[in-house]
């Protein structure tokens, strides 16, 4: 459910970066970098019970219904620039740190029985924490945008008061875009 300050912006408004002021959509402050970001939809609701059945029946589904946008230079300020580039890194870190554990376990494996499984469980935790930062490091969740079930809007999640105030009070496309007519 869209809360009160979130903020719908026309998919042909962010498509063709028309009207998208050059603030950050998070804090307002002017944009350092422009990114080409791909936005994507949640799934339906109901397409969690599928989880059930098993992980592979979820994505599929989940991948056949989800709607894409792709914004060509989203702006961020330098604060969520950084932001993305040290998340990244962390993610890296704890990568490289789950395959150093493991190349551990392996060569000191067989001095103890005990050090294999421990070293196991911990390239399974690095691993998993390796990915939960990879995640949060999505410029899409630091733009806090999704794209509505029937793939027409972005929505912002409590987007900067600046950010909102510099939109054009009339957005530039009013639903979705007219369909392409072939050359003649």
């Amino acid at each position: 459910m869209a809360q009160q300050r979130d903020v719908f912006l026309p998919a042909a408004m962010v498509s063709f970066d028309a009207g998208i002021p050059a603030l950050c959509s998070r804090h307002g402050d002017p944009a350092a970098r422009g990114r080409r970001v791909q936005f994507i939809s949640r799934p339906p609701g109901w397409s969690y019970i599928l989880l059930l059945a098993g992980a592979l029946p979820f994505l599929v589904v989940g991948m056949a219904l989800r709607k894409t946008l792709v914004a060509q230079r989203w702006p961020y300020c330098a604060s969520c620039d950084n932001r993305i580039r040290r998340t990244r890194l962390a993610a890296l870190a704890l990568i490289l740190a789950a395959v150093a554990t493991i190349v551990a376990t392996i060569a000191l494996g067989g001095q103890h029985p005990l050090l294999g499984g421990m070293g196991v469980l911990l390239f399974v935790l690095l691993f998993l924490a390796s990915l939960f930062v990879l995640i949060s490091s999505d410029p899409t969740r630091v733009a806090r945008g999704v794209v509505t079930r029937d793939g027409y809007a972005l929505r912002l999640r409590e987007p900067a008061p600046g950010f909102v105030a510099a939109l054009p009070s009339a957005p530039p496309f009013a639903g979705p875009p007219a369909p392409r007519l072939p050359r003649t």
